[in-house]
């Protein structure tokens, strides 16, 4: 399991199936430890500005991955594994 400092927020809302299957994705990689789940509804700027867009992954260094989409999960997996790789 990659474990270490916190690398991004999950953006997700209650009753979201999109989103239930994307976090088992991120705990099946064994990166979803080194994620904060952040419900969109409970801060309306949230809301409006990924609304529709859920689940996405937003990683401390400013890169967005619609994770949904299959091409946008796999970039994901693979920033944050890179992210732990030995040097």
């Amino acid at each position: 399991m990659a474990e270490g400092p916190v690398a991004g927020t999950f953006f997700t809302r209650v009753d979201c199936p999109l989103c239930e299957a994307a976090w088992a994705a991120l705990e099946q990689a064994g990166v979803s430890a080194r994620l904060r789940r952040k419900d969109i509804a409970s801060d309306g700027e949230l809301t409006r500005r990924y609304g529709w867009r859920i689940p996405v992954v937003a990683l401390a260094g400013g890169n967005e991955f619609d994770i949904a989409l299959e091409d946008q999960l796999v970039a994901c997996l693979s920033a944050l594994s890179a992210d732990v790789a030995p040097s």
